[in-house]
């Protein structure tokens, strides 16, 4: 016959907690969703005034619950219904009872707050894991779980802008990240770090203000994948593409890194770059360091002398292991002049802001434009001493402008058509122009005579003011005549952000109105319009600051129709007064040929100006004129009444940024976009395989380049 042992059935079941209960040892209770069993603990009696409690003791209070003496050192006298910090309540569900007197049985209690949360264990107890961000991964981290991005290479997926959807904000209360006044500059110490996979972002306020007079590479297509990776693709004169000075049809990835100046650290990647026109990239690391490769005639590779390196080199004498003067030389922030004419656009100079807002600066030196009192091109990052605490840099040929912390507006270099106010200068000038926000040099002078200098500056009071070369309005002071001191653009009309587009001579300027940091969407243009960039319905230039026609063409929606006759169709008013993304675009046909490019409150992209050779209506296919913005043959654009954002598409995704890429002389210049979930998409010139493939077609539509 078999013996039972009763000693193993011993738990007696309490019912619900009650602090005036006395518990013995095998007693469960329920608590707070979860069950507790009474392990242990003299029996309590009634707490006696002149006994010493040690830690951990039970007594009974007069309000009879139960208590355990938490004090750390023996004592008496203090009553456990009126002394704070010596007793507590002996209640399983709390963090106060010791492991001795209570241990749980069963977890009732559900820590998932969020749908697709995951439940683990911290060792102790069950715990949440929230929810990864999209595209993110689990991963095993030491001893626990975590979500991350992927690691290794992830495709050609493009990096999206952790800042600058929107222009910054000289009012915001703090200084750093995407709502700081300064986020283009790294803030180490406040863990930001400004991250954008698009070529060549502004070292100022508006990240896209002078995409469209840039010449972002030539005839190569380069951007960031989410995995921090250069993607490139096309022309590779100077092997750093990854081939040994050819073409590069198909788009990949090539990171190599020369050991020469030093590799890069361990566990740190790139986060920004900048494309000039003839051949040099540069990147910035998450941690501060700069990486260089590509043509060097001037020493703009910064790593002593002019050879050119088909390899990324490091920087050296730039980051955080250098310093200068004893202070570290951690790069911040970075602008390199890419001069908008085609042939000035080879001579490429530097300018680095360090952590301390100095700024640093090298290569081509033409006319002192970096600003260190001579003209002699420069293979070193060099200290210009004469201005500090710079936030902003914005330069092109043969001249260069900043601002400091306090909203100076300095100078230096030519004063090609008297954009350095009547006066050459060697080394960074006070302007005495005060409260500068944003700044854009727009000089392209080298040989040619339809070549010009000028500069504009917008203040924090949303005042815009510009100088210089003035063939088209451009100052948009209501005059042609080219300036030697600043003149107010639009008269009274204030401005939150503005943008160019075209080069030094062919240019035409937009703005958003209200004050920076506070846009109103109200836009206007003015300058350059032979192709109706203006968006007037003609081709006449405007010298004053104008807000286009609501007109629109190719952009219709059907009131009434029937089977058998032609519909009746209403034109698409163009909100002129809701405009909130400019994106300004150099051509594809031309240098003279270049378009713009404006996103209104539901995401549609608007565009007026030269049609590039690509398809803009049902049959056409020229370089056309486009005098009225119509909406752009895309799969993102809708008409009729719209209550949010459309896409032709299962998932709804909106524009994240459009630039041009190549080289707009000649026909050979192309149009990016990227997509809120990454993805690119291109139209243009492909003769070098930029835009993947190996036909080297010329694509005419919206072609989603990566999956």
């Amino acid at each position: 016959m078999a013996t039972v042992d009763l000693g193993k059935i011993k738990f007696t079941w309490r019912g619900t907690y009650a602090d005036t209960t006395v518990y013995e040892a095998d007693d469960v209770v329920y608590d707070g969703s979860s069950s507790f069993v009474y392990i242990g603990g003299a029996t309590p009696a009634a707490y006696a005034a002149l006994t010493t409690y040690n830690t951990n003791d039970v007594a009974i209070g007069s309000d009879s619950k139960v208590y355990r003496y938490i004090n750390s050192s023996a004592t008496a006298g203090n009553d456990p219904t009126s002394t704070s910090g010596f007793w507590a309540v002996n209640q399983p569900g709390t963090t106060s009872p010791a492991t001795t007197f209570w241990n749980l049985m069963a977890d009732g209690t559900n820590p998932l707050t969020t749908q697709g949360d995951v439940m683990t264990h911290d060792g102790t107890n069950a715990v949440r894991l929230a929810r990864g961000s999209s595209g993110s991964v689990l991963k095993v981290s030491g001893s626990d779980l975590v979500f991350g991005s992927e690691q290794g290479y992830t495709g050609h997926k493009h990096l999206l802008s952790n800042y600058g959807k929107n222009p910054a904000n000289p009012a915001a209360s703090v200084v750093y990240g995407d709502a700081g006044k300064y986020p283009w500059l790294a803030n180490y110490a406040n863990n930001w770090i400004p991250e954008c996979g698009s070529p060549n972002p502004a070292c100022g306020p508006v990240k896209n203000s002078d995409k469209g007079i840039t010449n972002n590479g030539y005839r190569v297509n380069c951007w960031l994948n989410e995995n921090h990776e250069l993607v490139s693709g096309g022309d590779d004169d100077y092997h750093w593409l990854g081939t040994s000075s050819a073409e590069k049809h198909v788009k990949s990835v090539c990171n190599n890194i020369s050991a020469e100046h030093g590799g890069m650290r361990d566990g740190d990647y790139f986060v920004r770059l900048w494309i000039s026109y003839v051949g040099n990239v540069i990147l910035l690391t998450k941690d501060g360091d700069l990486f260089t490769a590509g043509y060097n005639a001037y020493g703009q590779l910064g790593t002593g002398g002019t050879t050119d390196r088909y390899m990324l080199a490091k920087v050296s004498t730039l980051g955080p292991d250098a310093t200068h003067g004893g202070v570290s030389c951690q790069i911040a922030g970075f602008h390199h002049s890419n001069a908008t004419d085609q042939g000035a656009a080879i001579y490429t100079s530097c300018y680095a802001i360090d952590t301390s807002g100095r700024l640093f600066v090298w290569g081509y030196n033409g006319s002192g434009k970096l600003g260190i009192g001579n003209a002699t091109n420069q293979s070193y990052p060099v200290l210009a001493s004469a201005i500090s605490n710079v936030v902003s840099v914005s330069a092109g040929m043969q001249s260069a402008h900043a601002i400091t912390s306090s909203g100076d507006l300095f100078r230096t270099g030519h004063d090609q058509n008297n954009i350095n106010q009547g006066s050459a200068v060697t080394s960074w000038t006070d302007t005495a122009q005060n409260n500068a926000y944003q700044v854009l040099n727009n000089d392209g002078y080298y040989t040619s005579s339809n070549a010009y200098a000028s500069a504009h500056y917008l203040n924090t009071s949303g005042e815009m003011y510009g100088i210089g070369g003035n063939p088209y309005g451009q100052l948009g002071d209501g005059t042609t005549a080219q300036k030697s001191a600043w003149v107010r653009c639009g008269g009274s009309l204030t401005f939150s952000s503005f943008y160019a587009a075209g080069n030094s001579y062919y240019n035409m300027y937009s703005a958003l109105g209200g004050t920076p940091g506070a846009s109103n969407n109200d836009f206007y243009n003015w300058g350059y319009n032979p192709g109706g960039q203006l968006g007037q319905g003609n081709a006449t230039a405007l010298s004053t600051p104008t807000q286009p026609q609501t007109t629109s063409l190719y952009s219709h929606t059907i009131t009434s129709t029937s089977s058998n006759s032609a519909p009746t169709k209403t034109d698409i008013a163009v909100p002129v007064n809701d405009i909130h993304h400019v994106y300004p675009l150099q051509g594809i046909s031309g240098e003279s040929y270049f378009c713009n490019m404006i996103e209104d409150q539901y995401g549609r992209i608007w565009k007026a100006g030269y049609g590039d050779n690509v398809d803009n209506q049902e049959n056409q296919s020229t370089t056309t004129s486009h005098q009225n913005y119509f909406l752009v043959p895309s799969p993102f654009n809708a008409t009729g009444t719209i209550s949010g954002t459309h896409w032709a598409g299962k998932s709804v995704v909106t524009i994240h940024d459009i630039y041009h890429t190549g080289n707009d002389y000649g026909g050979e210049g192309c149009l990016i976009m990227v997509t809120s979930d990454g993805r690119v998409w291109a139209m243009g010139y492909n003769g070098q395989g930029q835009l993947g493939g190996g036909d080297g077609s010329f694509v005419g539509q919206w072609m989603q380049l990566t999956p």
